[in-house]
């Protein structure tokens, strides 16, 4: 018997419009390239718009391509508005000019760092228990 496979979808679906919500309320501050200094927008997207798109990532951390492709494509809109980039530009270069991590990449990270979080544990904490009986 099959066991059922967890879906994530909505998961990025509400993740990404969390980000737009909290990206149409930093973009009052930035007009084009007009208004605060680039450093500061590429701070506020760390600090207040990234968050949304990361938040509980360890635990649906094994979403389809489909569904980290909706954030990325999130995480590269937000950067565009923020840098003053045109609508054409390459993701790639939006994420390397505004010195952010793709969220490929920046997910397997802080899976990284959540697992070394739960190796280190006693092994007596539950989570611990847990991975070492392979989550069954």
């Amino acid at each position: 018997m099959l066991e059922p496979q967890l879906n994530f979808s909505l998961q990025a679906d509400f993740a990404v419009s969390k980000v737009k919500r909290a990206a149409a309320k930093v973009s009052l501050l930035y007009d084009g390239r007009e208004g605060i200094p680039l450093q500061t927008g590429i701070n506020l997207y760390k600090t207040l718009i990234r968050s949304h798109l990361e938040y509980a990532v360890p635990v649906w951390a094994a979403m389809s391509d489909k569904d980290q492709l909706k954030l990325e494509k999130a995480q590269v809109q937000c950067l565009k508005a923020i840098i003053g980039a045109k609508a054409h530009s390459s993701s790639p270069a939006v994420e390397v000019i505004a010195g952010i991590m793709p969220v490929k990449i920046r997910i397997r990270e802080m899976c990284g760092r959540e697992f070394l979080r739960i190796v280190a544990k006693d092994d007596s904490h539950i989570l611990r228990c847990l991975m070492d009986q392979g989550g069954t």
